[in-house]
């Protein structure tokens, strides 16, 4: 898991209980906030609120939000949201810093890192800029132990969890579903 998340968990002295679900209602109505923000810059008011009300419904009844308080990858939602609103905003200086804290909650921070380095930084100008940001994130990531622990965490990890399953057929379960989403 994201080696940020470790970090937060210790907060709460790595126990489930209210505390944690307080946090995970408050990151779940800051990132309402956040995405109220973004979409009144983009379109309005009443968009922004619409979306601001889908997120927080999202967050609030989606089966791993409900099931695990501040599950890690939910980590991600609100660093992205606000990478976005300041790139579009072109305030640069606000929207590195949040994808740099992106990064560290979650490294699937990296599979947005090529739309947002295109999408957001060449059409208002830093693509430069986000491309020495993203260069600096993964060399001293790769540069430390952090990759080390990130490969037996993500792909050691992952083999001997989903080494014993209940399905006949994995891999074609996995294709049917990857299917339905596409």
């Amino acid at each position: 898991k994201p080696f940020g998340a470790a970090w937060f968990y210790r907060a709460f002295d790595a126990r489930p209980g209210v505390p944690l679900r307080l946090a995970g209602a408050l990151y779940a109505f800051l990132c309402a906030v956040a995405i109220y923000l973004a979409g009144r810059f983009l379109w309005g008011d009443a968009e922004g609120l619409a979306a601001a009300v889908a997120l927080a419904w999202s967050l609030t009844f989606d089966e791993p939000a409900a099931v695990l308080a501040l599950a890690p990858d939910l980590g991600l939602v609100l660093p992205q949201i606000l990478t976005a609103y300041f790139a579009l905003r072109g305030e640069w200086y606000w929207s590195a810093p949040f994808f740099a804290f992106g990064f560290w909650t979650n490294i699937k921070v990296l599979f947005a890192a090529p739309a947002m380095l295109w999408d957001l930084g060449a059409k208002r100008g830093f693509f430069w800029l986000w491309t020495s940001l993203l260069l600096i994130g993964l060399i001293s990531f790769a540069a430390g132990d952090i990759w080390d622990a990130h490969l037996i965490q993500v792909w050691e990890w992952g083999r001997a969890y989903s080494s014993d399953t209940f399905i006949a057929d994995p891999l074609r379960e996995g294709v049917a579903q990857t299917g339905e989403w596409i």
